[in-house]
């Protein structure tokens, strides 16, 4: 646990966000400003969303974290080593020992656990069970989302992958249209509204690849490609290694 400075407000206030947009979904006003004032501490997830729901990456900042939120970013590692090697009973395990009651879980947390059991679903190839479980995920921190009001939001990288991986079960399950929606709306959202290129470079190339695995006979080959060149310019600047897109 670690207290929230004043950046988190001064941020708002140079971007014209209010408290109760900034934190909506994931704790309350009252919260933030004891945070700020030192009051009281958030815990590390939480931070890092409203961080990046601002438009700063928290990578950018150093932690000195108690012996508690230090076991959670371990446990969160692992869970992440876990599906990848895919043991996924090891995954499940873990995910419990980190929030062992949902019910009490803060909101940040309650959108890790749906969103865990969303890629493990996924990985096991039950795609209806990923697909519910996502959009809890979603709904959790985004209360009453549509394609149509995403200027409502502030949105930081977890809760974009999040819809990005929907609009992937979108694809999969062969709701292209809706899918190219979205991801469309993610990526141009994107680009006005992060500035920070270390958020940009984790949102921008997922869309474009996507496109280029998804969209061969839905969008014309010149807007596919001109979103995968940006995509891999992006990444270019930034020094990533990056693999070719094949389309």
């Amino acid at each position: 646990m670690f207290s929230v400075y004043k950046m988190l407000d001064q941020e708002c206030y140079n971007k014209n966000i209010s408290r109760r947009r900034l934190v909506k979904g994931i704790c309350s006003p009252q919260l933030l400003i004891k945070a700020s004032e030192q009051d009281t501490n958030i815990e590390l997830l939480t931070f890092e969303i409203l961080m990046e729901r601002i438009g700063r990456s928290p990578e950018n900042l150093e932690f000195i974290l108690s012996d508690k939120e230090y076991s959670s970013v371990t446990i969160r590692d692992n869970i992440d080593n876990y599906i990848y090697n895919q043991d996924y009973l090891a995954a499940e395990d873990s995910l419990n020992t980190l929030i062992p009651n949902l019910n009490k879980a803060s909101l940040a947390m309650k959108m890790y656990y749906y969103r865990i059991h969303a890629w493990i679903s996924s990985e096991k190839g039950d795609l209806l069970s990923a697909k519910e479980y996502i959009m809890q995920a979603i709904y959790t921190t985004l209360p009453d989302i549509t394609i149509s009001n995403y200027e409502q939001y502030c949105f930081s990288s977890y809760e974009l992958e999040n819809i990005l991986f929907l609009s992937e079960l979108l694809f999969k399950s062969g709701d292209i249209d809706t899918a190219i929606s979205i991801t469309s709306t993610v990526y141009e959202w994107s680009k006005k509204h992060i500035t920070d290129s270390r958020l940009l470079v984790s949102i921008l190339p997922k869309c474009a690849l996507l496109f280029g695995k998804y969209c061969q006979n839905n969008l014309p080959m010149e807007k596919t490609l001109g979103y995968i060149e940006e995509a891999i310019d992006l990444m270019r600047n930034e020094s990533i290694i990056y693999m070719m897109f094949r389309y």
